[in-house]
């Protein structure tokens, strides 16, 4: 699977309509390649964290003129076969939302905590 960065989600050009990575595109990299190594897929979508000793870290911002700290990633295929990804605000979108199941992963393997699992459900804003 190839991976392509989206400039729609690096430049200040789209920073009021789309999400902006903070992180290094290597640092992007990775976290697509974890999704990958621990199968954080659900529904054709992959969904990783920035994880730096065993710690989240924020890997986005929401559009402007917010720009609320994000710490999810989504990543989509392309008809080409082709993968990009994007930090997502759950709180923004149901289709930004990850599932239980990844829910559950990332609080199984300490990740994310019981209560931050309930809001991201609820589709409440919340900091991991």
């Amino acid at each position: 699977m190839t991976y392509i960065y989206h400039k729609h989600h690096r430049s200040q050009d789209y920073a009021a309509q789309k999400s902006q990575w903070i992180i290094p595109n290597d640092a992007e990299m990775l976290c697509y390649q974890r999704a990958l190594a621990e199968n954080w897929k659900a529904k054709d979508t992959y969904w990783s964290l920035h994880v730096v000793e065993s710690k989240v870290w924020q890997l986005g911002k929401s559009p402007n003129p917010d720009a609320h700290p994000l710490h999810i990633a989504k990543f989509v295929g392309e008809d080409g076969g082709d993968w990009h990804g994007y930090p997502v605000a759950p709180w923004l979108s149901s289709k930004d939302k990850p599932t239980t199941q990844i829910l559950m992963a990332w609080l199984e393997v300490g990740l994310i905590s019981l209560p931050v699992l309930a809001k991201i459900k609820r589709g409440k804003r919340c900091i991991l």
